[in-house]
């Protein structure tokens, strides 16, 4: 039964194509229409492979060779006592990585941390005289982000996947991860910044 009905959509769909005189590209369009649209997939994992050093890795739908940029980033609030005019957050990227999608996986390694010549580690806004005034978030935040490259592919993001419009139009997917993640404890004193 389930063959004859097949059989049937077969015969209608060429009984149809024949009697409206769809051309090969036409009959292409319209069963690309009818086909359902494949949701896009980018997954991430964050794991420490060290204090201030971690290995993101995930799986996507995504053609081989899309372009991720993956970044580690700690928002900074404005500290009350401050002389900045603009309240707003300011975003710090700690880390940046461009890597490429193969085989369905991608893989990066991060290091959240700068050295000081002393062997001490620091986060990059630490050593900025006006970031380091203000009031860092407990969260570091993961976030990969691509521009699609293949235009065959349907933006219809899981819930995971969110789309993001740049000025000029142009659509970018990105996934994030945020983990509970305290900065290295920074101390002034006069002759010097003490850091644990």
């Amino acid at each position: 039964m389930r063959d004859t009905r097949k059989l049937f959509g077969v015969q209608l769909l060429l009984g149809t194509v024949m009697l409206t005189g769809i051309t090969g590209c036409e009959l292409r369009d319209q069963i690309t229409l009818l086909m359902p649209k494949p949701k896009i997939e980018i997954t991430m994992e964050v794991r420490s492979t060290k204090p201030g050093e971690y290995a993101l890795s995930g799986f996507s739908n995504l053609p081989n060779q899309t372009n991720l940029t993956v970044q580690a980033v700690r928002s900074l609030q404005v500290n009350s006592t401050s002389s900045v005019l603009n309240n707003q957050p300011i975003r710090s990227v700690l880390a940046q990585r461009q890597i490429q999608i193969k085989d369905g996986q991608w893989q990066t390694e991060m290091n959240l941390h700068q050295a000081l010549p002393d062997g001490r580690s620091i986060e990059a806004w630490q050593s900025n005289v006006v970031q380091a005034n203000m009031l860092p978030s407990d969260q570091v935040q993961f976030i990969a982000t691509t521009e699609p490259q293949n235009r065959a592919i349907e933006l219809q993001p899981n819930a995971a996947v969110k789309t993001q419009f740049a000025s000029d139009g142009r659509v970018f997917l990105k996934v994030e991860h945020s983990i509970a993640l305290e900065p290295p404890i920074v101390r002034s004193t006069v002759a010097e910044t003490v850091v644990r």
